[in-house]
């Protein structure tokens, strides 16, 4: 899955082999306003889904 925000290109892949149990990795992504940045990425949720998937 990849996807652009803020002229910032996120990309997320699968690994067959990888075990998260046995792995460490992290991200942090700053943002002014997480409550804005929810609420777009939940209508665009709802839009694709017509529904917020919460699991």
């Amino acid at each position: 899955m990849c996807f652009t925000r803020g002229g910032i290109d996120l990309h997320f892949f699968g690994v067959e082999s990888f075990e998260p149990e046995n792995s460490l990795g992290s991200v942090i992504l700053l943002v002014p306003d997480t409550g804005l940045l929810f609420d777009e990425f939940a209508a665009g949720l709802r839009a694709a889904y017509g529904k917020l998937p919460i699991s």
